[in-house]
């Protein structure tokens, strides 16, 4: 119990501290360093990161008024209302449940010129939510503003602002936070001065100024958006001459560095990049080097925690533990071997630490794989010896494992089975795709490229709309997808010690 705990303690710490240093720390230190790095004539860098924007290129006055939980269909109409007097344009990142309830007024906000935004179909906190849910999240509510407004979203706010550790990975996503907060999701009469008081003292050139025209979510007050249109419309009487109101967009637009930078738009016709800048590419090479330390000492603890030993002192690449089989589903392998549940198995791993070195040498996917072929076949003999000369060894009847790259097990005479457990079939391709991006960035997303014709049909059926003339996914993408699912990889002792024969080498 208290080693499942630990890992479960381990894995939550790394899906929710990881990301909310990289979405807080990282953009702040690249700041810092691109600061250092420019001269006098420099001055309008954006204080982002190439994935996170937390404020606009300062040097033009700009300030990007954004708001967050609506559409609500009370206070969202006073609040064009307001903008519309003073002309300005502002970035709304609407929920999707009410963008839905309340199409008028986003047709409204884009005929007004206003940006608009993802802030997630529901108002839940993706430290909560598992990846899948999220990319669902974002995707519903991007198809309704597109069928809304006919255009995409750019940017996407998580709620709260807080990120896991999958949306690192979000490679089609650009996220925006803020710079400026003035806690107006909780405001009343009494405090409509300290929110125009904040407004005054925080925002600077460049800022972007969260507020909220929705009170209907965790924490906050119904009657706030009120409050706050009071406090906004008073500090816009004194400010409206002193800033260049913007939307986000048109605020990272204006930069001229942009052009150079790394910026990710979110679109379901194509997935366009620019070439990253130098600094940019090294800040997120040590992003990656800190995940990939972080993930190599939580593996070998994990290995330490369950005894998980190589099988051979010499040649570390294959790992095992003996343990009892605990799945619910009988497994049938080819040779009429059958394993049931309480039958001992050898449970294999590969060394991970190994891997991650010959991935990171390897100039592709593909030659990374050859390597770890060549290394897997001996590997199985060393384990038939690991097997024989165990005190165990002979109540084993099966090695068992689990794998992504389960194609090529077969070709070493292992059954290649279903994994029942739906729950334990994504867990596993979660950290599995996890792996893998970590060993070979882009791998997960080239492994097959589909028909670009067909890709604006292919991500709405990914996407859940209702598109009564989507076409069937094509054998291609069907047989691909498969590919890269785990499986259980599975082998009776019998057969490995037939295929496999123990020389002097392996005996060691």
């Amino acid at each position: 119990m208290r080693v499942f705990m630990l890992i479960l303690f381990t894995v939550w710490g790394i899906y929710i501290l990881l990301p909310y240093l990289y979405s807080r720390v990282v953009p702040w230190l690249s700041s810092k360093f691109r600061r250092n790095k420019r001269n006098a004539n420099m001055n309008h860098s954006p204080m982002h990161s190439p994935r996170i924007v937390r404020s606009l290129p300062r040097g033009r006055d700009n300030v990007a008024l954004t708001f967050d939980d609506g559409p609500d269909p009370i206070y969202t109409p006073m609040l064009l209302d307001l903008l519309a007097v003073y002309h300005i344009r502002a970035t709304f990142f609407v929920v999707g449940e009410r963008a839905l309830k309340q199409p008028e007024l986003i047709q409204r906000m884009a005929e007004e010129g206003h940006e608009i935004g993802v802030h997630n179909y529901q108002h839940w906190s993706n430290w909560l939510l598992p990846p899948w849910s999220t990319s669902r999240q974002i995707a519903h509510t991007a198809t309704i503003i597109h069928e809304r407004t006919g255009k995409w979203p750019i940017h996407y706010r998580p709620p709260w602002g807080l990120l896991n550790i999958f949306d690192i990975f979000r490679s089609h996503v650009q996220y925006v936070l803020w710079s400026v907060m003035v806690n107006d999701w909780r405001a009343r009469a009494s405090t409509v001065d300290t929110i125009q008081r904040r407004l005054s003292q925080q925002v600077v050139d460049g800022a972007i100024v969260l507020l909220h025209d929705c009170g209907r979510t965790i924490g906050a007050r119904r009657n706030a958006p009120m409050f706050m249109l009071q406090a906004l419309s008073e500090w816009l009487k004194n400010s409206k001459d002193k800033w260049s109101f913007v939307t986000v967009q048109e605020g990272l637009a204006a930069a001229d560095e942009l052009e150079d930078s790394k910026r990710v738009v979110y679109t379901h016709a194509t997935h366009t990049r620019a070439t990253p800048s130098n600094n940019a590419a090294s800040l997120q090479h040590r992003i990656h080097t800190l995940l990939a330390s972080l993930w190599l000492a939580w593996d070998r603890a994990v290995l330490r925690l369950l005894r998980i030993q190589p099988v051979h002192p010499q040649h570390p690449f294959l790992q095992v533990r003996i343990r009892a089989y605990t799945g619910k589903h009988t497994l049938h392998l080819n040779d009429g071997t059958v394993v049931q549940q309480g039958d001992h198995i050898a449970e294999i791993h590969l060394n991970n630490r190994m891997i991650y070195t010959i991935g990171q040498s390897s100039p592709s996917i593909m030659q990374m794989m050859v390597t770890l072929l060549r290394l897997f076949q001996p590997a199985l003999s060393q384990l038939a010896a690991y097997l024989r000369r165990h005190p165990m060894g002979a109540q084993v009847k099966a090695v068992y494992g689990i794998s992504l790259l389960h194609q090529p097990a077969e070709r070493f005479g292992f059954t290649v089975l279903d994994v029942h457990n739906l729950l334990f079939s994504r867990i596993s391709s979660w950290y599995l795709r996890f792996v893998l991006r970590l060993l070979r960035p882009g791998a997960v997303q080239q492994r097959h490229q589909p028909d670009r014709r067909s890709e604006p049909n292919r991500l709405r059926r990914e996407n859940g709309a209702r598109n009564s003339r989507k076409p069937a996914s094509s054998p291609q993408d069907r047989r691909a997808d498969e590919r890269w699912k785990p499986k259980i990889i599975v082998i009776s002792t019998s057969k490995l010690y037939r295929m496999y024969p123990v020389d002097s080498s392996d005996a060691g």
